[in-house]
């Protein structure tokens, strides 16, 4: 792995550009740097990985054994439990009993782990066996006559039970004709008192009243019609009361005769009865001591069933806690079974670990390769901070080189300024003539005739396509200005020795211009015809500050004319200013805009 790192450093190395700064490679180096020492970290770790699996196999190693040991043991009793197994299948078959180790549904499974509840068991059969047999020597063959005895008794009394329900049957079926005959009585009563209360409404709205009183002794009813006045009223209810009375009398000895044919028909039964039910007090008491002998054997053997059914539950409960024990068993089977996997896995593992670790053991514990690799890119390291330091002292000798040809090309700037003003003083001279209307001072003049220019208000600075004026260059201030050179410059005056021919290269003569700064890339060249014709300037442009100071009071000099076409062309041109670049135009009264404007178009 280190030798693939280093491999791809060194590749990494020899792709780095040969354009890179300094910095950037410092920073690239510094990065290789931080990589390596990541590969070094990574390279420890893995070292402390494989001691702690070293250590890990060690640990297993000793479970191994452990595992091994008790594998041994269960193997033993597993063994053990076999043998057992099969002379408890042999005895079985021995005593013709089946010998399979599966229990099947019809079958009773009695656990047998504890030796105490099997002591109990056989106990509990062995009482149970000497109580059946001393009951069966003490009751022999009474005990035989009394139950035959018993038998024929309860059937006769069977016999006589059904009788007596069929006696009954009878006797409900003649109170149930006696009830009906007693409803047709009722009824027909109730049919006479309604009629009765029908008449009697009639005669008491007729007038007259009918009281119907009965007598004891004859059977007719008589009824009397009285005249209906409010003092007999009484007398009417008093007949009714003793007409409710009479029915309920009436009712009362049909009950009467009913029970006493009851008890006549119950007292024939019995009395006929009678001498077939008789039977001897002894013989009754005999019976009667058979039967508490009975029940209190019937009493044990319910106590002896109950106590039973109470061991029956504690064994299901006992197999119940069997088969959980059984599950139980098989999920350790499979627990172990898969433990056991787990250990082969294990074995599998530490084999492959071993051998690794011989392997390791046997390698040296440094490759010479990543060593000579890793002096190798120390060396390149080295060569390259040499180099780095190098170039490093070359661009410092550099940068003063290119300072001093600052300070030299500074100076040479003042210079050309200096010679620019003494050119523009030249245009004062009688050679070229000015047109006085052409001016900007005397337009400003005639709009304010009291306007009297200052001396610092016509400063270079201030002034319309100046080479001084900020956010404009020096090659476009003296290609753009108006006067035309009427001679070629010579810089045998200047300090410096170089040749200034190639900064300022010479235009046609047919332009009428001297020597003119190459434009910056990014201008626009403005037309010939343009460029030809010069622009009205003022009397004291291109003046410094003394010069502006002197003629300060010259207001009304007479400017000299120029020629005819160059006075036509600025007369036309008076009130157009145009940006060199954009081509923008600008009336006279818009210098300051222009010059800003200009200024916005060069940033």
């Amino acid at each position: 792995m280190m030798a693939v790192v280093g491999h791809e450093s060194f590749l990494s190395l020899e792709k780095v550009d040969n354009s890179m700064t300094v910095e950037e490679e410092r920073d690239h180096y510094r990065q290789r740097f931080q990589s390596m020492k990541l590969v070094l970290k990574e390279l420890q770790q893995q070292l402390t990985l494989y001691k702690t699996r070293c250590s890990g196999v060690n640990t297993v190693a000793l479970m191994l054994k452990d595992s091994k040991q008790e594998v041994m043991k269960l193997t033993k009793q597993r063994k053990a439990l076999e043998t057992a197994v099969a002379n408890l299948q042999n005895r079985l078959s021995t005593n013709g009993l089946s010998s399979s180790v599966n229990i099947e549904e019809t079958e009773l499974f009695i656990p047998g782990a504890s030796k105490q509840t099997l002591d109990n068991l056989a106990k509990e059969n062995a009482r149970l066996r000497t109580l059946l047999k001393s009951h069966e020597g003490q009751s022999g063959k009474e005990s035989l006559q009394d139950i035959q005895k018993l038998t024929a008794l309860v059937e006769h009394l069977e016999a006589e039970n059904s009788q007596l329900r069929v006696q009954l049957l009878d006797i409900e079926h003649l109170k149930l004709t006696l009830e009906r005959q007693l409803e047709d009585e009722t009824e027909q009563m109730k049919n006479q008192l309604k009629a009765e209360k029908l008449q009697f409404e009639q005669e008491h709205r007729q007038g007259k009243v009918q009281i119907p009183y009965h007598s004891e002794q004859s059977s007719d009813k008589e009824s009397q019609t009285v005249d209906v006045e409010l003092s007999k009223i009484d007398e009417v209810r008093q007949a009714l009361r003793l007409l409710s009375s009479h029915c309920v009398a009436l009712d009362q000895s049909l009950e009467n005769a009913q029970v006493v044919a009851a008890r006549n028909v119950t007292e024939a039964e019995t009395a006929h009865n009678n001498d077939d039910d008789m039977i001897s007090k002894e013989a009754y008491m005999e019976l009667e001591q058979k039967v508490n002998q009975i029940i209190q054997m019937n009493q044990r053997w319910q106590s002896y069933n109950e106590n039973q059914e109470q061991q029956i539950h504690g064994l299901v409960a006992q197999i119940a806690e069997q088969e959980e024990i059984n599950k139980e068993t098989e999920g350790l089977r499979s627990a172990f079974e898969n433990k056991e996997l787990e250990n082969q896995n294990l074995r599998r593992d530490i084999a492959n670990l071993t051998r690794e670790i011989t392997r390791l053991r046997s390698q040296p514990q440094f490759d010479m390769s990543l060593v000579e690799i890793l002096k190798q890119q120390i060396q390149v390291c080295t060569e390259d901070f040499n180099t780095e330091r190098k170039d490093r002292e070359h661009a410092i000798n550099r940068i003063k080189q290119l300072q001093e040809d600052i300070n030299r090309l500074n100076n040479e700037n003042e210079l050309l300024k200096k010679e620019i003003g003494d050119l523009q003083k030249v245009k004062n001279t009688p050679e070229v003539q000015y047109e006085k209307r052409d001016s900007p001072l005397w337009m400003k003049s005639q709009m304010n005739p009291h306007f009297v220019p200052r001396s610092g208000s016509m400063s270079p600075q201030r002034l319309p396509f100046s080479s001084s004026s900020s956010g404009m260059p020096h090659s476009l201030a003296h290609s753009l200005s108006p006067v035309p050179s009427p001679v070629p410059m010579s810089f045998s005056s200047t300090s410096s020795t170089t040749d200034r021919s190639s900064f300022y290269p010479p235009i046609s003569q047919d332009s009428g211009v001297g020597f003119q700064t190459p434009v910056r890339p990014g201008f626009k060249q403005q037309h010939s015809s343009q460029a030809s014709i010069p622009r009205p300037r003022g009397p004291h442009e291109g003046l410094t500050s003394s010069d502006m100071g002197n003629t300060a009071g010259a207001t009304n000099v007479s400017m000299p004319a120029l020629s005819t076409q160059s006075g036509r062309s600025a007369k036309s041109r008076q009130t157009d200013l145009t940006c060199p670049k954009c081509s923008k135009e600008f009336s006279e009264n818009q210098q300051q805009e222009l010059i800003n404007h200009i200024n916005s178009c060069t940033e």
